[in-house]
């Protein structure tokens, strides 16, 4: 046995591993600010990084890549969804002329990730930059910037309603075509407990996608079986099909400031209606179920479900009912924080925290999953918004 496997055997200590060849090292292309980069394999793991836009070599983040020992070398071109951006109608540059002998000018986009285009433009008044949104057409070998077309202007810089548009489209730039969705709702038919007991949900008024319930039983005089389930969304949505590829693309349903969906993570023939654990009907659901006796969490355990909800409530008619069932959510929730809770919302709060940590502790011994992590907001933007408010 060599002296590296003994260590190995002994310490746990590897060989290093000698970095993949060139014709190894093919992946994805990513980027945050178009000057660092990673190649990244389909399963997220990193195989190669370096800086300079140069060296990407007219490549744009999820494009198919290899390097070639010196640069990247395109593969295959990513199908990019629409990029929203800044025509720099302001700028004594121009870049050339459209075949239809339209000035081109350069277009900065919100996302950093992206290198900065040139566009054509018709706009006669140059004494204020737009907002657009943009395709990508082409790179030519011969140019500095990649091409795009205007797919749509939304206003003028530093407009309320046309900033608030684009940071819409920069959060979310997938959007479902219209269709009837209806059709392709399949449910997958799996062995489920259907849950006993008073089953609610607690949302804002008038909310229709409910992805969350509770469902409480009392089992003795001073014991509660309770149950927080969220909808079995992957029940409805075949693994590899058109929905699911979108679904991930677009990754988080996004509300304005007042609750209402602007962009949905899955059609609304899913969200609202299929899956959603709306009153009077039968769903899928994925249920943590454990016991409370009125000090303590006993006997965790998780199970498929089907579940049908008694009754909906907004936070502010929870907050005010007489039912028995609000002073023992209040009471879990203030023993999860180990201090008193009288919000609602954090009541709600702290049960998701739970079932949501849980639900954590058995990925991590599975080793499998993927840990998302929310970004802290732009400050310079929120107190832009702020002061126009």
């Amino acid at each position: 046995m060599s002296y590296t496997a003994e260590l190995e055997k002994l310490f746990g200590v590897k060989q290093r591993e000698q970095p993949p060849s060139p014709s190894e090292i093919r992946g994805i292309l990513q980027t945050k600010n178009y000057e660092s980069f990673t190649i990244l394999r389909d399963v997220g793991d990193v195989i190669h990084t370096f800086d300079g836009a140069k060296l990407a070599n007219k490549c744009i983040p999820g494009d198919h890549v290899y390097w070639d020992g010196i640069h990247c070398q395109l593969e295959l071109r990513d199908e990019y969804p629409l990029i929203v951006g800044t025509i720099e109608l302001t700028s004594k540059s121009r870049y050339g002329l459209t075949n239809r002998n339209i000035p081109m000018y350069l277009f900065t986009p919100y996302d950093k990730k992206y290198p900065q285009f040139i566009v054509g433009c018709s706009e006669k008044d140059k004494t204020r930059n737009r907002i657009g949104l943009i395709k990508f057409s082409d790179w030519q070998s011969s140019s500095m910037f990649p091409r795009g077309h205007i797919q749509q202007i939304l206003g003028l810089s530093g407009d309320k309603d046309a900033e608030y548009e684009a940071l819409i489209w920069q959060s979310c730039p997938y959007r479902y075509p219209k269709f009837d969705y209806t059709t392709t709702i399949q449910p997958l038919l799996l062995n489920r407990t259907r849950l006993t007991g008073f089953t609610f949900n607690i949302d804002p008024e008038g909310c229709k996608d409910v992805d969350d319930v509770f469902t409480l039983e009392k089992t003795d005089t001073s014991t509660w079986k309770i149950t927080i389930t969220i909808s079995d969304v992957a029940s409805y949505v075949s693994d590899g099909s058109a929905i699911d590829i979108m679904a991930s693309l677009i990754g988080q349903t996004l509300y304005d400031r007042d609750g209402k969906v602007i962009r949905p993570m899955l059609p609304a023939e899913y969200s609202e209606q299929a899956c959603s654990l709306l009153p009077n009907k039968d769903s899928f659901g994925i249920s943590l179920q454990f016991e409370w006796d009125g000090t303590k969490i006993n006997h965790i355990t998780w199970m498929l479900s089907i579940v049908n909800t008694n009754k909906s409530y907004t936070y502010e008619e929870f907050q005010a009912c007489e039912s028995p069932y609000r002073q023992v959510i209040k009471d879990i929730a203030t023993y999860l924080t180990k201090e008193e809770k009288n919000d609602s919302h954090e009541w709600v709060e702290q049960m998701m925290i739970f079932y949501n940590t849980e639900a954590g502790k058995i990925l991590k011994d599975k080793k499998v999953g993927i840990l998302r992590r929310h970004s802290a907001p732009n400050q310079e933007r929120l107190e832009r918004y702020r002061d126009w408010e």
